[in-house]
């Protein structure tokens, strides 16, 4: 899972309007909690939610997964500071970096919502989901090839 996180921040950074990417540990409300977080803005953070776990021949496993990119915007427009469509503008970049993106081991991303948080300070929160399908190999066995036996001789005729 490790792998795919990266992939997906990768992809993040693929993006120039994003200024910083991390894992998703809830970095919106530690800010307004008065807590010592501080990152460059615009940003964008990267959860996975993993459910609906299906066994795939015993050592891989099958998950339908979530995944969540968060994204964060300081805005300060006067008066009509509670009205940032910009942010918009940041919401259609990742939706065109993400739709049909294909991690190594998942099959393609397919947007299947978004929600805006109605309750921010000047950080505006908004965050777009996708789902895809994850195989997990950890359990897998890792097999090791090496050059075949010599000194075979290959009989075509019998």
């Amino acid at each position: 899972m490790g792998d795919l996180i990266q992939e997906i921040l990768t992809r993040i950074g693929l993006i120039p309007e994003f200024k910083f990417s991390a894992v998703w540990n809830n970095q919106f409300q530690y800010m307004e909690d008065g807590q010592s977080y501080v990152f460059p803005m615009p940003c964008a953070f990267a959860e996975i939610v993993s459910d609906n776990n299906q066994d795939l021949l015993g050592k891989y496993q099958g998950s339908d997964i979530q995944i969540n990119i968060h994204i964060g915007q300081e805005f300060y427009n006067g008066a009509k500071m509670e009205q940032n469509l910009s942010v918009f503008d940041l919401r259609d970049l990742v939706v065109k970096s993400f739709c049909n993106f294909k991690a190594e081991k998942t099959g393609f991303f397919i947007k299947t919502s978004e929600q805006q948080d109605f309750e921010h300070t000047n950080v505006y929160h908004y965050i777009v989901s996708f789902k895809t399908h994850f195989i997990d190999d950890t359990a897998a066995p890792e097999y090791i090839y090496t050059t075949p036996p010599t000194g075979l001789t290959i009989d075509r005729n019998g």
